[in-house]
């Protein structure tokens, strides 16, 4: 069955029935605890939402400007730039992939937007200006295109173009979890030992278990592979 969309591109809809609402290039989806489904409408630039009870579809995230606003104001009034990856927290916080801002934003449950990682720059040439270590939201963080979040409250952030895993602790501390070596370029090495100095090529999904585990698409290498916690 369809639960969301007419089948006809664009924007419309919210407020009544998401099978009789409009939605353009939807991507990435997520579900919190109650059941209710969210959308990355990457063509409308926001994020809808189907309530699981009624099927009603509403807009909780992104004004349909493209670009780059809203921190720290109402999430419907945010703007976007390519979104990806959904996920949803162990306290209900929506986190968004905002890939060509380089940036990961969270939707609280009052519905204020903020940035938790990357400072929106992207050009860097060596690995000691990732910023590992330190506040995530000042960190430079390439191309996010999917994020999960464990049990404890840890993200995790697939880094398309730096080809690593970096995590942001509850505490807004970002460091490498997965990839090693230049940020510029990808590979494949490293199965059977520490996943830190492993080697990823174009990480394009993530996904966290109940136990911890770490599963990551790693596209450019056409494999998908498993991190098991320490």
């Amino acid at each position: 069955t369809t639960v969301a969309g007419t089948g006809e591109p664009g924007f419309s809809g919210d407020g009544g029935p998401a099978t009789a609402a409009r939605l353009m290039n939807p991507s990435a989806l997520a579900l919190d605890a109650e059941g209710n489904l969210y959308i990355a409408d990457v063509g409308n630039n926001r994020i809808r939402r189907v309530d699981r009870a009624t099927g009603i579809i509403t807009t909780v995230a992104g004004s349909g400007a493209r670009g780059f606003a809203g921190d720290g104001g109402p999430a419907t009034a945010a703007a976007f730039n390519g979104l990806r990856g959904l996920a949803i927290g162990p306290s209900g916080d929506l986190f968004v992939a905002d890939f060509f801002n380089q940036r990961v934003r969270r939707i609280s449950a009052d519905g204020t937007i903020t940035t938790v990682a990357g400072n929106g720059t992207f050009n860097i040439s060596s690995e000691q200006q990732l910023g590992d270590g330190g506040p995530a939201s000042q960190a430079v963080v390439r191309w996010p295109i999917d994020v999960a979040v464990d049990q404890a409250g840890n993200l995790y952030i697939a880094e398309n173009a730096s080809h690593r895993i970096r995590r942001v602790t509850p505490d807004g501390i970002i460091t490498t979890v997965v990839g090693s070596g230049s940020p510029l370029f990808g590979g494949f090495s490293g199965d059977g030992g520490p996943a830190r100095q492993a080697r990823l090529n174009l990480p394009s999904g993530i996904a966290v278990d109940g136990s911890g585990n770490l599963y990551i698409s790693d596209a450019g290498n056409f494999r998908v592979r498993k991190v098991s916690p320490r």
